[in-house]
């Protein structure tokens, strides 16, 4: 079988090799195996992490902005409604929908 690719060498810690010990022995497999395995698997997730962490601080901005468009809706049914003042519309929404 012809080998393709380069060999790494890197420490570890004696506690963080034991642990890759018995990880290995789990899984019937060697700890060159394992960290191999592990790091092919980290680099492949990573982007996809990343994705999901951009993804996750988009739908923070918008779930800001709706709160915002909903204090206004609100502010303004109860103002057109005739049921209270700008002034007291715009304190109920603060209340109810927390700092917007």
């Amino acid at each position: 079988m012809e080998k393709t690719g380069k060999v790494i060498a890197f420490r570890l810690p004696v506690e963080a090799l034991e642990q890759a010990e018995e990880a290995a022995k789990r899984r019937a497999s060697t700890v060159n195996d394992l960290a191999r395995d592990s790091l092919l698997f980290s680099l492949s997730t990573e982007s996809e992490l990343h994705k999901m962490v951009l993804k996750m601080a988009n739908m923070e901005s918008e779930l800001s902005e709706l709160r915002r468009d909903l204090a206004v809706a609100t502010q303004a049914i109860l103002v057109t409604a005739g049921k209270v003042s700008p002034e007291e519309a715009e304190k109920f929404a603060r209340e109810k929908l927390g700092k917007v």
